[in-house]
């Protein structure tokens, strides 16, 4: 319990923190502290349901997968390539989760499935493939070619992007 009660406060404060204090950056303390206690009943009950809708192993693999093609190009990029930019990561972040979202619900599931043999539909049949497990199984194969797509559209994206958005040294939310 301690560790669900952990990220279930870690993920609404880092998510409140991160977005009034760029939204609003004079925001007081005391104000701040409001939003977060607002936001833990709603991070609990949301994690709630995904975790008894599926199931713990499964809410693993999609966060795991769901992190990989999205943050971790950036994450390696900005802090060992001095040409990364916030272009380029942004354009990053979100032809990885466009082209994982491809891939596993377009390209594996149906593979996985014999969805091309076998008359399989993804949304007639849909809890037959998360129940023999067709679902996990794409979600993690997607996430390599996720992946390289994300790592290839920031590395466009920034060299492209060089004048416009000039790369910066990485800072804190407070500058």
């Amino acid at each position: 319990v301690s560790t669900a009660g952990d990220t279930i406060l870690i993920d609404s404060t880092v998510f409140t923190n991160s977005l009034f204090k760029r939204l609003k950056p004079d925001i007081s303390d005391a104000e701040l502290l409001r939003k977060i206690k607002f936001a833990l009943p709603i991070y609990a009950v949301v994690a709630y349901i995904i975790t008894f809708a599926g199931g713990i192993y499964e809410l693993l693999i999609f966060a795991g997968a769901s992190l990989f093609p999205t943050v971790l190009a950036s994450y390696i990029f900005g802090l060992f390539w001095k040409k990364t930019n916030e272009k380029g990561a942004l354009a990053s972040f979100w032809a990885g989760i466009i082209s994982w979202l491809v891939f596993t619900f377009i390209v594996f599931i149906p593979a996985v499935t014999g969805y091309f043999d076998e008359g399989v539909s993804l949304f007639k049949d849909f809890g037959y493939i998360v129940e023999e497990g067709y679902l996990e199984d794409a979600t993690y194969i997607a996430v390599v070619p996720a992946f390289i797509v994300s790592v290839l559209t920031l590395i466009i994206v920034s060299l492209k992007t060089q004048k416009s958005d000039p790369p910066r040294a990485a800072v804190d939310i407070d500058g």
